[in-house]
Protein backbone atom coordinates (compact mmCIF):
# COMPACT_ATOMS: atom_id res chain seq x y z
CA UNK A 1 0.00 0.00 0.00
CA UNK A 2 1.36 3.39 -1.01
CA UNK A 3 -0.77 6.18 0.43
CA UNK A 4 -0.14 9.79 -0.53
CA UNK A 5 -1.25 12.77 -2.59
CA UNK A 6 -1.70 12.47 -6.34
CA UNK A 7 0.35 15.34 -7.72
CA UNK A 8 -0.23 14.68 -11.41
CA UNK A 9 -1.53 12.52 -14.22
CA UNK A 10 0.20 12.01 -17.54
CA UNK A 11 -0.49 10.25 -20.83
CA UNK A 12 -3.55 8.95 -22.60
CA UNK A 13 -5.27 5.60 -22.91
CA UNK A 14 -3.28 2.54 -21.84
CA UNK A 15 -0.13 4.61 -21.34
CA UNK A 16 -1.69 6.83 -18.67
CA UNK A 17 0.23 7.18 -15.40
CA UNK A 18 -0.25 9.03 -12.13
CA UNK A 19 2.33 10.28 -9.63
CA UNK A 20 1.81 9.87 -5.89
CA UNK A 21 3.87 11.74 -3.29
CA UNK A 22 4.18 11.16 0.43
CA UNK A 23 6.54 12.05 3.24
CA UNK A 24 8.31 9.01 4.71
CA UNK A 25 10.63 9.50 7.71
CA UNK A 26 10.97 13.18 6.87
CA UNK A 27 11.96 12.49 3.25
CA UNK A 28 9.72 13.08 0.24
CA UNK A 29 9.03 9.93 -1.78
CA UNK A 30 7.34 9.88 -5.19
CA UNK A 31 6.21 6.90 -7.21
CA UNK A 32 4.79 6.78 -10.70
CA UNK A 33 2.11 4.15 -11.27
CA UNK A 34 0.59 3.04 -14.58
CA UNK A 35 -3.17 3.52 -14.35
CA UNK A 36 -4.11 0.35 -16.25
CA UNK A 37 -1.54 -2.02 -14.73
CA UNK A 38 -2.74 -5.49 -13.69
CA UNK A 39 -0.41 -5.22 -10.67
CA UNK A 40 -2.59 -2.50 -9.16
CA UNK A 41 -5.51 -4.25 -7.50
CA UNK A 42 -7.42 -1.10 -6.56
CA UNK A 43 -7.09 2.62 -5.98
CA UNK A 44 -8.89 4.12 -3.01
CA UNK A 45 -9.64 7.81 -2.57
CA UNK A 46 -9.54 8.68 1.11
CA UNK A 47 -10.21 12.40 0.73
CA UNK A 48 -11.00 14.54 -2.29
CA UNK A 49 -9.72 18.05 -2.68
CA UNK A 50 -9.80 20.87 -5.20
CA UNK A 51 -6.70 22.34 -6.76
CA UNK A 52 -6.34 25.24 -9.16
CA UNK A 53 -3.52 23.55 -11.04
CA UNK A 54 -3.34 20.39 -13.13
CA UNK A 55 0.05 19.42 -11.70
CA UNK A 56 0.78 19.95 -8.01
CA UNK A 57 4.58 20.10 -8.36
CA UNK A 58 4.72 23.11 -6.03
CA UNK A 59 4.02 20.73 -3.12
CA UNK A 60 7.57 19.39 -3.52
CA UNK A 61 9.03 22.56 -2.00
CA UNK A 62 6.56 22.76 0.90
CA UNK A 63 7.39 21.49 4.38
CA UNK A 64 5.23 19.90 7.07
CA UNK A 65 1.49 20.45 6.99
CA UNK A 66 1.75 22.83 4.02
CA UNK A 67 2.84 19.89 1.84
CA UNK A 68 -0.57 18.26 2.26
CA UNK A 69 -2.69 21.40 1.99
CA UNK A 70 -5.28 21.06 -0.78
CA UNK A 71 -8.66 22.79 -0.65
CA UNK A 72 -11.68 20.67 0.09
Amino acid sequence: IFAGIVIGRKGRGLNETFTVRRISYGEGVERVFPLHSPRIAKVEVEKEGRARRAKLNYLRTRKGKEATAVRE
